[in-house]
């Protein structure tokens, strides 16, 4: 009836595969998921970070390879829009989960939450377009235009012109 399968390791390593294996469909199918499939693995998805953020370090989510594998799942369930074009549901819980994992002793579960935390900021934060947008030359273009564009010295001649004339004003 109660029957656990294998050690708290294999579950871990199994846990592990399944999101990691997701993720990567996720990531490759986007929106030609079909919508049921979808639902069912943000569904998925929703639980098992859920049981991270209340459960912490007392299941499977002791190991570090376990927590990465589901953030990454999360973060792709909410950067990745629907066949339809809405967008996961589920950020808030992988927002939470971020923000407690963040501090995490393994420094690698710490760096994917924290860049699953840049990348929610990215997506969310309205910007307003560019004044001047800027353009950097590639490392082999980089010697025959350093005196053209938006090099240091170009962008200071343009400043102490601009001081100059403001000075010819007053």
């Amino acid at each position: 009836s109660d029957v656990i399968w294998g050690t708290l390791g294999d579950r871990a390593e199994l846990a592990e595969t399944a999101s990691t294996a997701l993720a990567a469909c996720i990531a490759a199918f986007g929106g030609l998921t079909p919508n049921d499939v979808r639902a069912t693995i943000d569904s998925i998805t929703h639980s098992c970070l859920s049981s991270l953020y209340v459960h912490g370090d007392s299941s499977i989510f002791v190991y570090s390879n376990a927590k990465k594998s589901i953030l990454q799942l999360g973060m792709n369930c909410v950067c990745v829009p629907w066949g339809d074009g809405g967008r996961s549901t589920i950020d808030g819980i992988v927002r939470s989960v971020c923000t407690m994992l963040r501090n995490d002793p393994d420094m690698s579960v710490a760096t994917v939450a924290l860049s699953t935390l840049c990348a929610f900021d990215a997506l969310v934060t309205p910007r307003s377009p560019p004044i001047l947008v800027p353009v950097r030359d590639t490392m082999a273009d980089n010697s025959a235009s350093i005196n053209r564009g938006l090099s240091a010295s170009e962008m200071m001649r343009g400043i102490n012109d601009a001081k100059k004339i403001s000075n010819l004003d007053d």
